[in-house]
């Protein structure tokens, strides 16, 4: 949790509109090294579209547009086989790596490919397995088709946790639309809410589907609030 506060930041904590700005600048910026500059655009233009709708309604107030920015990132930019890739190879890690340890070290990578199951660990997870440093340039490689990503030519994007990762975008933008359709200065704050729902999501595998099942429910029971419907906030906890 507390390495989730660092890496996401806190959406209850105050921020100035300077802040959400550069927030949502470096955001696309890692989406574009995720992906590409059109996947980094499809992000700015929801961001953008809800910052207009929000200074219509309430022109001090940054609330919503923070929200989505922080969520709308967490479902983009999903933890597939592609971005582990990259992260080890094109972020500098390796280069770490040497600068902190001298000598004949061994590198091991500890990986559950869905594709290499190996039963659960204790937390319900799927079991690792321990990868030598051969991985290397073949994570490189797999790093540099990640324009693949999602298309008929994916090999990984017919997993059932690619599909729902897929999904999860799609349905939180259609969301947002629904928000902004009904946005009223007395729905600003609830509206935030539920757009920070993708919160919730973490972790892979049978715990990652466990915490969607949870942030939908809640989801639900906040949407049916929102739009005026008999339900208790309890309901939603």
């Amino acid at each position: 949790d507390a390495l989730d506060k660092v890496a996401w930041g806190a959406p209850s904590e105050p921020t100035s509109a300077d802040t959400v700005e550069t927030l949502i600048s470096n955001r696309a910026k890692d989406l574009t090294a995720y992906q590409d500059q059109a996947y980094a655009n499809r992000y700015l233009e929801t961001v953008n579209r809800v910052s207009a709708a929000e200074m219509k309604v309430q022109p001090d107030s940054e609330l919503l547009r923070e929200a989505v920015a922080r969520s709308l990132y967490r479902l983009m930019a999903y933890k597939d086989e592609y971005e582990v890739a990259r992260l080890y190879t094109q972020a500098g890690f390796l280069e770490e790596l040497n600068d902190r340890f001298e000598g004949d070290y061994k590198l091991n990578f500890h990986m559950a490919p869905p594709f290499l199951a190996t039963g659960v660990d204790s937390a319900g997870r799927p079991g690792k397995k321990k990868f030598g440093a051969w991985m290397v340039p073949a994570l490189r490689f797999l790093a540099g088709w990640k324009g693949l990503r999602g298309t008929a030519f994916d090999p990984f994007s017919y997993q059932e946790e690619r599909r729902v990762e897929r999904r999860l975008i799609r349905d939180y933008e259609r969301t947002i639309g629904d928000l902004l359709a009904g946005l009223t200065p007395a729905k600003l704050e609830l509206a935030a809410e539920i757009a920070a729902v993708p919160e919730m999501i973490r972790g892979y595998g049978p715990v990652k589907s466990a915490n969607i099942e949870k942030a939908e429910a809640k989801q639900q029971a906040l949407l049916a609030e929102y739009q005026g419907e008999h339900i208790t906030r309890e309901a939603a906890e």
